[in-house]
């Protein structure tokens, strides 16, 4: 007869031994300390000999160039055209530091803008915010204390929906006197492009545009915290992006889709359904930055850069125009739906293609690339003083 005892404790289940389940727990912890110390190895080694990114996560525009940042900019086309070491203030800016609050007796202009505005073709004391500076406390020397502050707010991809988030959340431009928006022809792209991802306040005013979320499967609250507190995941992170990207043959996503082929086609004659619903969403963007600018009690300006090809009397950029097929004289639609608006909107306007086609000077596009040569950038200061005082905009005898 079978010992009861024995069957009995043959039909238990074994207990896992608890000397494994301490040679697992051991051997995970051994591994994560390997992990957190290679990690560390590498945070370490692309802190000490890695260059920092040049552009960052921001909790507003989605990425933004970072505060300080020194970069060496050259034509994509021709090495001759320009070589500059392109210097960034703390807020993220080609321009000089500022103050957060303006002094007591300042009169504050804020320049709202993309490429054009932003200048990085040019030396710093060369772009027309410098220049119009100087030349402003120049005027009012003698007959003022006032002393005229411009605050250059531009950024390369930035028409007037992006232009509004960084005048409504960088500190410098919350106590501005004179705010004046430079509109180019490619801002209905730029705008269209972010349209459908940014998030909107209850006034239905752009006020964030939120970054992407990634392909990593991890909190995007944690992501936010690698992407600012290390050099790590921003460096393997774009990597792996763009290698995931590559294999599936796909490019890799800015923000929202942009639907425009041609970025310049504002630019040209012709206008169609699907600009003419650019349009309409720029023209909203450029409506609302007028009404959070008059909000905060300052003056409202606009002005309207043109590209090379629009002005008749010059030709230095007829490698550009040839490169992009654009027609001399086409694009004038742009600076008239503009006029329009801003006569709609009573805002005072300012079209640069008179100054530049009366302009004597040599070169004011660089032949290739097309943005303002140091030339270019004299004129557009000279034309915006003498508008400036026309339109009363400022006093300077006050």
């Amino acid at each position: 007869m079978p010992d009861l005892r024995q069957v009995s404790r043959s039909l238990k289940p074994d207990k896992p031994s608890s000397t494994m389940w301490r040679r697992l727990s051991r051997g995970l912890l051994f591994q994560g300390i390997i992990w957190a110390i290679l990690l560390l190895f590498v945070e370490m080694i692309l802190r000490l000999f890695v260059p920092p990114p040049s552009r960052e996560y921001h909790p507003w525009f989605g990425t933004h160039t970072r505060g300080g940042t020194s970069l060496r900019y050259k034509s994509g086309i021709d090495d001759s055209e320009f070589d500059q070491i392109v210097q960034y203030n703390r807020e993220g800016f080609h321009d000089v530091e500022h103050l957060k609050s303006k002094r007591k007796g300042d009169f504050r202009v804020v320049i709202l803008g993309d490429s054009i505005v932003e200048a990085r073709e040019v030396a710093l004391e060369e772009s027309f915010c410098r220049v119009l500076e100087s030349q402003l406390n120049h005027w009012s020397s003698g007959i003022s204390d006032n002393r005229y502050e411009l605050v250059n707010m531009g950024a390369s991809g930035a028409g007037p929906l992006l232009a509004s988030l960084m005048y409504r959340h960088v500190d410098t431009g919350k106590d501005a006197d004179l705010v004046l928006m430079c509109c180019f022809p490619n801002d209905l792209s730029d705008d269209v492009r972010f349209h459908d991802s940014v998030e909107r306040d209850r006034h239905g005013w752009a006020y964030r545009i939120p970054t992407s979320s990634g392909i990593v499967p991890i909190p995007l609250w944690s992501k936010q915290f690698l992407r600012t507190q290390t050099r790590t995941w921003p460096y393997l992170g774009s990597r792996i992006q763009r290698a995931v990207q590559a294999i599936k043959g796909q490019a890799l996503p800015i923000s929202a889709s942009d639907p425009f082929q041609d970025v310049l086609i504002a630019a040209r004659d012709g206008q169609t359904g699907h600009l003419d619903e650019a349009w309409k969403k720029m023209l909203a963007n450029l409506g609302h930055l007028q009404a959070l600018v008059r909000q905060r009690g300052a003056s409202f300006g606009l002005i309207a850069v043109p590209l090379g090809h629009q002005i008749l009397t010059r030709q230095e950029w007829e490698a550009g125009r040839k490169r992009h097929g654009l027609r001399r004289g086409s694009g004038g639609d742009f600076q008239a739906r503009l006029q329009e608006f801003a006569s709609r909107k009573e805002i005072p306007f300012l079209d640069l293609r008179s100054s530049f086609e009366s302009a004597q000077t040599t070169n004011l596009f660089f032949p290739y690339d097309g943005h303002l040569t140091a030339e270019g950038h004299q004129v557009a200061a000279d034309a915006i003083d003498e508008w400036l005082l026309e339109e009363k905009l400022i006093n300077l005898s006050e």
